[in-house]
């Protein structure tokens, strides 16, 4: 519907045995007017949606409320009707409802018997005014799957923060009883400095030591290269007024991909130069050539592929060192090109697929609300509603017949990073599993306060690192974990 149109847009309903939109297909209902824009009602026995051009325009079914003041956003209904047939999401494929204005964004029902999300594919409500998400609403009697990523087509998170550029120092082989595999024969490393008042390097001073996460860039050419990233005097120096517990994480630079995180280590880690166990420590083989990140922070700080790190930022005047050994350091490696279209609009959070509703304004996220046989998140597969401005995260609610399985970084979460309030959580199910750093998470990045975590269950497992949060991290409230073991 053009601008200036007052009327509502037609709705657009089809109905086929088999329906698939592919290298970049859409059905989609536009309002830049001041009228509705129309629905989309779409009933198949099987439904796949993905794939995208050369270009980067992903396939997908959206709704958009464009303008700043445009009507508000249609309404999008999946019905798959065949008890052996798949609704399939994958390769950036998308259900989306969008609203950048005033009005509210469209719903979004998707009912069946099986859905799939993989390789990045998404069903998501976003808002980026004062008009509210619409509610994500999936009804199917089987079985829900979501798992994997896509890298295709993915912004570097870090081009808007400040990274020192290790790179540029020259890295030494001399022998250090501070740095593990120093010396003839060793791995190659270099010594960063946080000051009071500078982030130096020997005599090279790389920028001011401010309230900020610290970022360090390098290159690595050649696959399966060690790399050894230890923190040395941060915590425990009596004599130290910079003492800190510093918390450390390893990205991928060109796409965020967390790829390692630690908190505290054994002393023995890293050679000499830590006394207590806070001081933080990684060892990784890289499996490819790149550009990468590791960034440090002050306990308690929460790694994240699209927002960096997030939590407790390093203060002034704290202080650290920070060794760095990499096998196979340099320059000169040639990155794959990105041929995205700037003009393609594609509505995709993130890198991972999943179920997501976001406000970054004034309007509520819309409610989440999944109703299935069972619930299967693998390989960080997400489920997540977000706040970025004052208006509300709401809740995300599960019913799930028999089960609910989160594991392999899969996470369920509802975050504040506004001023705004995070929702609540809950799930009622008869099994509910967290294994392998699965993730149920309420967070308050902001200052919002959170809501509860609240789980029906007969039974409740958590294994190999799966956990259950639900914290405040600057200002603001956090709520509950409530269990309900029946």
């Amino acid at each position: 519907m053009p601008e200036n149109a007052s009327g509502t847009g037609g709705n657009i309903e089809i109905s086929a045995n088999a329906l698939a939109l592919t290298s970049g297909s859409r059905i989609t209902t536009v309002t830049q007017g001041l009228g509705k824009a129309g629905n989309i009602i779409l009933e198949a026995n099987n439904i796949d949606i993905s794939g995208f051009t050369a270009d980067g325009l992903f396939s997908g079914i959206l709704s958009w409320s464009e303008t700043a003041n445009s009507g508000a956003g249609g309404n999008i209904l999946i019905n798959q009707g065949h008890p052996q047939g798949t609704i399939r999401l994958a390769n950036r494929g998308f259900i989306a409802a969008v609203t950048n204005s005033s009005s509210d964004g469209g719903e979004i029902e998707v009912n069946g018997d099986y859905l799939v999300l993989e390789s990045g594919g998404q069903i998501l409500s976003f808002a980026t005014a004062s008009g509210s998400a619409g509610d994500v609403k999936i009804n199917i009697n089987e079985t829900v799957t979501i798992f994997g990523s896509s890298q295709d087509f993915i912004s570097s998170p870090f081009d808007g923060f400040t990274v020192f550029n290790l790179d540029e120092l020259t890295f030494s082989t001399a022998a250090n009883p501070n740095v593990e595999d120093s010396g003839a024969g060793g791995i190659p490393y270099v010594t960063v400095e946080r000051t009071p008042e500078q982030i130096i390097s020997d005599s090279t001073v790389l920028g001011a030591a401010e309230e900020q996460y610290d970022y360090y860039s390098f290159t690595i050419t050649e696959e399966n290269s060690r790399g050894i990233f230890d923190i040395d005097f941060g915590d425990g120096y009596t004599d130290n007024p910079g003492s800190l517990d510093t918390e450390i994480a390893l990205f991928n630079q060109a796409t965020g991909e967390i790829l390692a995180s630690n908190d505290d280590t054994n002393v023995t880690n890293g050679s000499a130069g830590s006394i207590v166990r806070q001081d933080s420590y990684i060892s990784f083989t890289f499996d490819s050539p790149g550009t990468y990140v590791v960034g440090v922070g002050e306990f308690d700080t929460v790694p994240n592929s699209l927002q960096g790190l997030e939590g407790d930022r390093v203060d002034p005047g704290d202080t650290y060192s920070l060794n760095v050994s990499l096998e196979n350091q340099g320059t000169g490696i040639t990155l794959p090109p990105n041929n995205l279209n700037p003009n393609h609009f594609n509505p995709n959070y993130g890198v991972n697929s999943g179920l997501f509703s976001v406000t970054e304004a004034a309007g509520n996220t819309g409610r989440l609300n999944i109703n299935t046989g069972q619930l299967q998140m693998d390989a960080s597969a997400e489920i997540a509603a977000t706040t970025f401005g004052s208006g509300r995260s709401r809740d995300i609610t599960i019913n799930a017949r028999d089960n609910i399985g989160v594991v392999n970084r899969a996470t369920i979460s509802n975050i504040t990073r506004g001023t705004g309030n995070a929702g609540s959580i809950i799930l009622n199910t008869e099994d509910v599993m967290l294994a392998n750093r699965g993730f149920i998470n309420i967070s308050n990045f902001g200052q919002g306060d959170t809501g509860d975590i609240n789980i029906n269950t007969n039974n409740l497992s958590l294994f190999e690192g799966g956990r259950l949060n639900n914290s405040t991290y600057l200002q603001g409230d956090a709520g509950k974990i409530i269990i309900n073991a029946r």
